[in-house]
């Protein structure tokens, strides 16, 4: 059988998609070109941010470079300033004023610095005087500066003004910076003394003459010499080395150091500014003091004699005007404290007895004559007590249970100079040394510091001491004598003349005292203890 099939019509009918392939092409170079510019605008933002940032840096960098011109010059004209005064004070006379003419220590043009590297700066410091304070302890120069930096870095450029003020200062330094200080480094007969292993010192030593050291003795502060060199023991076989030390023999521990060839350090050849003080004149004026000067300020009548040998305290009005003043010896001078006030028991040389009483919370002196009434001074003496004389016999009160008594109250600050000797005949030691403001200090200008026959044993001293007359020493009456009397416990300090002998040592055993001195560190200096001439 045969079927027959329907025809097929071949025509293709044209899709829907693609008639829309063109819209994706469009589309997609839509996109691109949307993309690169998203990709052409972050470079733009990057290169800028770039450049910013270059920008901000070169800026930082110069005005670090200017800011860096100025702690430059800050630092120069410090140095120079300080070289400009070292050179004076070099060629200083030791009158009047170091810096005679403020104006022309720095150049009127200014200063100039500049770094020429990178980042560069440029300043220029002008420095003009301003004022000065002069005292007898420092000179003071006071500076206006003002400093004009230009700092650059690549195409930058910053500039800085600073302006402040610069203060020159010289200070004459103390002799209470000292633990041992000596002009010539022997005893008075000539005989040398070694710094042993048994020595220890805690604070400043210094001499105008040349040292000696045997073994490893100790020194917690800085040594100072005079001389370029110093001797070591060597075994018993001395020799003289510039070093600070002599191989392994001989070793000092010098934790401050030890500095030799420095210049020399003059003691004080008078006590002119301290008796001027105790009559309440001018301490700066260190002339003689006329026996005329001395009875106007003791209310005496004119004449030019020595006042009356006796116990003054200077006063007008009812107001404390000086120190005490002591005329002839005094043959003694006891301290003591009473409910908190210092009293002072003095003997004149006609056995007349003074009482003084010093109450630093009322600010009241009260003075008890050897006949009469007590007088209440308003104030309080200057801080100092001087005799044209001997001081015979100085002493705290006695002991109680064995141990020292204080003899200075904790507020109370005094010197006790004398023209003459001054012996110590028992413990003088401070109130609560450790909370205390109280400083003593002794010195003799014309005599010998001495420790007397009747001191007791293990004798202790709170004092800065000084002997500066030619063969003026701190030493032991009859140290070579009798049996060993234990140490003299010294806090404070010790400048003379020559190394006074204080015990001797031998087959025969010892005699005398041993040193046990420790510098008094809380930084308190007797009132119108002598300066040195030397200013830093």
């Amino acid at each position: 059988m045969i079927r027959t099939l329907p025809s097929t019509n071949t025509t293709r009918r044209r899709s829907v998609l693609g008639d829309e392939s063109g819209m994706a092409l469009v589309t997609s170079l839509i996109l691109l070109m949307a993309l690169a510019a998203l990709v052409a605008a972050a470079a733009l933002v990057a290169v800028m941010e770039k450049s910013v940032t270059v920008n901000h840096r070169s800026s930082a960098r110069a005005l670090y470079a200017a800011d860096s011109g100025i702690e430059v010059a800050r630092q120069f004209i410090t140095q120079y300033a300080r070289a400009q005064l070292d050179s004076m004070t070099a060629v200083w006379s030791g009158n009047g004023v170091i810096i005679s003419d403020p104006s022309n220590v720095f150049p009127a043009q200014g200063i100039v610095l500049q770094n020429a590297g990178v980042p560069a700066f440029s300043c220029t410091t002008f420095v003009s005087f301003e004022d000065s304070t002069l005292d007898l302890q420092s000179q003071v120069y006071n500076y206006r500066y003002r400093t004009v930096s230009h700092g650059s870095a690549a195409n930058a450029s910053r500039v800085i003004e600073s302006n402040g003020r610069l203060r020159v200062s010289a200070t004459r330094g103390s002799f209470a910076d000292y633990l041992i200080f000596t002009d010539t480094h022997l005893v008075p007969g000539g005989s040398h003394i070694w710094f042993h292993t048994s020595g220890h010192f805690d604070g400043r030593v210094h001499t105008n003459d040349e040292f000696r050291f045997a073994y490893f003795p100790t020194f917690d502060d800085l040594v100072t010499s005079v001389a370029d060199k110093a001797w070591y023991y060597n075994k018993g076989h001395p020799k003289e080395l510039a070093s600070d030390h002599n191989q392994d023999r001989d070793v000092p521990n010098f934790y401050g150091g030890f500095t030799r060839g420095v210049s020399r350090i003059d003691l004080p050849e008078n006590s002119f500014s301290q008796e001027r003080a105790a009559l309440g004149g001018n301490p700066a004026d260190t002339s003689p003091v006329t026996n005329a000067e001395v009875r106007e300020a003791l209310g005496l009548s004119s004449g030019s004699s020595p006042p009356p040998d006796g116990v003054y305290v200077p006063q007008s009005g009812g107001y404390v005007t000086g120190g005490i003043y002591i005329a002839g010896d005094a043959k003694l001078i006891k301290l003591y404290i009473v409910n908190g006030k210092q009293v002072m028991k003095i003997k004149d040389s006609g056995n007349h007895v003074t009482m003084v009483t010093i109450d630093h919370a009322a600010n009241t002196t009260k003075v008890t004559p050897p006949s009469g009434a007590p007088v209440t001074l308003q104030g309080l003496p200057r801080g100092v007590l001087y005799t044209t004389g001997d001081v015979r016999d100085l002493r705290g009160p006695n002991r109680s249970g064995g141990n020292p008594v204080p003899a200075i109250a904790r507020e109370e600050q005094l010197s006790i100079v004398a023209d003459g000797d001054v012996v110590i005949q028992n413990d003088v030691v401070y109130e609560d040394y450790d909370n205390g403001s109280n400083v003593l200090g002794i010195f003799s200008s014309g005599g010998n510091v001495r420790i007397g026959t009747q001191a007791p044993d293990d004798l202790a001293v709170d004092a800065f001491v000084l002997a500066s007359t030619d063969g003026g020493v701190f030493t032991v009456d009859d140290f070579n004598h009798g049996s060993y009397r234990g140490q003299v416990h010294l806090r404070g300090g010790m400048v003379t003349n020559y190394y006074g002998a204080f015990g001797t040592f031998g087959s025969n055993g010892l005699t005398g005292y041993g040193r046990d001195f420790h510098y008094d560190r809380r930084g308190y200096v007797p009132p119108y203890y002598p300066l040195t001439s030397r200013y830093v």
